[in-house]
């Protein structure tokens, strides 16, 4: 019998993304989006916010946008963001 290396039942694992990568998830994001209908896009953003059944996709944007949610959460605890003016 084989044996394979996993990551431990109910571990928390810190890791350090730096800016560029979190620059990427965005842009993984946009990318991901532009592969539904807005229509469908929209459905699933509003699945998500009220803890609906989601579809494959779905399911696979919830994961991409909670892993930007906890980088954006960790760095403002870590007071590593910063307020920046943007044009319209």
């Amino acid at each position: 019998m084989e044996q394979v290396e996993i990551i431990k039942p109910g571990a928390v694992v810190n890791i350090a993304i730096g800016d560029s990568y979190y620059g990427n998830l965005q842009e993984l994001t946009v990318f991901y989006s532009k592969m539904v209908s807005p229509e469908e896009l929209a459905l699933q953003v509003n699945n998500i916010k009220e803890n609906k059944p989601l579809s494959e996709w779905g399911h696979n944007f919830k994961t991409l946008l909670t892993l930007i949610n906890e980088v954006e959460s960790q760095a403002k605890a870590q007071n590593l963001t910063e307020l920046v003016t943007v044009s319209a």
